[in-house]
């Protein structure tokens, strides 16, 4: 989901004349428990089933919260903060709605996601869940469609927006930096 974020994040630090060499300066707090979000991330791919959904939404609120400690732990440096702001709107949505992010129909068949929607309407997803009435927070949703012919449609949330902007200028302010990583924001 993110890798057409990064790549964008690339090519506009290079465009800048940034090096992407620079960015092994960034100063980063906390990297071992990094990978052991990486770990907990891939092993959420095997509890996706309507079975396993409770630890499937415990995995995820626990990285998501883990997450968060970490953006707050390296928030000197530039566009953390943003990222930790678009991570926390979303963690807000899904902990208000059972551990998942509700998803606007009318938003997953603009950006051509219709053959999510059976799952969806089945309620089976141990992700995502359509919006409903009883659905808190909806502005945090997933109601913004990125349609095709973007080459990885999907649907949004303003949490996404942000968090990918500050993604996008971490990126680049660290392909900026020549001697050190800035510490504001």
């Amino acid at each position: 989901m993110y890798i057409d974020i990064v790549v964008l994040g690339l090519l506009m630090g290079l465009l800048m004349g940034g090096r992407i060499k620079n960015l092994g300066r960034l100063p980063l707090r906390g990297t071992g428990w990094f990978i052991l979000l990486g770990v907990i991330e891939a092993s959420m791919q095997f509890t996706q089933t309507p079975e396993r959904q409770f630890l499937y939404k415990s995995l995820i609120m626990f990285a998501g919260a883990l997450m968060m400690l970490l953006l707050w732990a390296n928030r000197h440096i530039p566009g953390v903060k943003l990222s930790l702001i678009g991570l926390f709107l979303n963690f807000l949505v899904m902990a208000a709605n059972g551990g998942r992010m509700p998803v606007s129909q009318w938003a997953a068949v603009i950006s051509g996601q219709s053959d999510y929607l059976p799952e969806l309407l089945s309620d089976i997803s141990a992700r995502h869940v359509i919006i409903g009435s009883a659905t808190k927070l909806v502005l945090l949703a997933d109601i913004i469609p990125l349609p095709p012919p973007y080459p990885f449609p999907r649907v949004l949330s303003i949490g996404d927006v942000i968090l990918f902007a500050g993604i996008i200028r971490i990126i680049i302010k660290g392909m900026l930096e020549r001697k050190s990583a800035a510490t504001a924001d």
